[in-house]
């Protein structure tokens, strides 16, 4: 019985020995094909893999700049922000451009939205804006010192909303930023942060800059095109003084006689 048993062992292991064996010619067959496969697949994913684009709240991107947190407190079930107060410092920017709207920090709600396409900002404007400011509300000036409360990047809607805190602590403004760009979820944070730069930047690199020299004989329009658009313009005829936050420019004749 046992010598019967072993024979219809090896008719079994005869029967199943094609694909059993390593050796076989049809599992040689079909692991050189898969050995092929495997390579070219592997290229092909690397090939369509994409470069580092952004993405949803990004950390390469938020990672070049450092918020700031300010106080809150509790009406009800809500949490507002009190803008007065500074919890925690983050990075100190720099306002590099003209023409940002901004309205008091402490205001209800959010203020109007600078909305930047292209690399150009559009400022509130119209009957709406003219209800929707308060009394308090100006434009940033540059090289005026902001810190940054608020970043959401939303690269399904080409968005990134940036909103600026003023540094100064005597009536503090806040500004909107919303930056419109194109095919956003495959730019690079590096590119994104380019654009960016253009209308803020952190001190070191405003300062790493050329330094802006009002120099005498410069015309109005040059010192426009170098500090931006006065806060005050005060007209004595011949004599006409530019008011900026830190410096007043003094021309005679339009051209520069002056700074003080």
């Amino acid at each position: 019985m046992y010598e019967r048993h072993n024979r219809d062992h090896k008719k079994f292991e005869s029967k199943y020995q094609l694909t059993k064996r390593r050796d076989s010619p049809l599992f040689n067959r079909q692991t050189a094909r898969f050995c092929r496969i495997i390579p070219v697949a592997f290229f092909a994913l690397v090939a369509l893999t994409p470069a580092r684009a952004i993405e949803q709240n990004d950390p390469a991107f938020i990672a070049y700049y450092t918020l700031t947190k300010v106080g809150t407190f509790r009406d009800g079930f809500k949490t507002i922000p009190e803008y007065d107060t500074i919890f925690q410092a983050g990075g100190v920017y720099s306002i590099q451009c003209t023409g940002i709207f901004a309205d008091t920090a402490k205001m209800k709600g959010a203020p109007l939205p600078n909305q930047i396409t292209d690399g150009v900002n559009h400022p509130p404007s119209g009957f709406l804006a003219s209800i929707g400011r308060t009394a308090g509300a100006r434009e940033l000036s540059p090289q005026e010192l902001v810190y940054i409360t608020k970043l959401d990047i939303n690269p399904k809607k080409n968005v990134i909303h940036f909103e600026l805190l003023t540094k100064d602590e005597d009536n503090r403004r806040r500004a909107e930023l919303y930056f419109h760009i194109d095919n956003l979820e495959s730019a690079k944070p590096e590119e994104v942060k380019k654009i960016v730069d253009t209308f803020f930047v952190d001190t070191a690199t405003a300062n790493a800059a050329q330094t802006k020299t009002v120099k005498l004989g410069m015309t109005t329009d040059s010192v426009k095109q170098l500090l931006g658009s006065p806060e005050k313009i005060i007209d004595l005829g011949t004599k006409t003084i530019y008011v900026y936050k830190d410096i007043k420019v003094v021309f005679v004749n339009s051209k520069v006689s002056d700074v003080q």
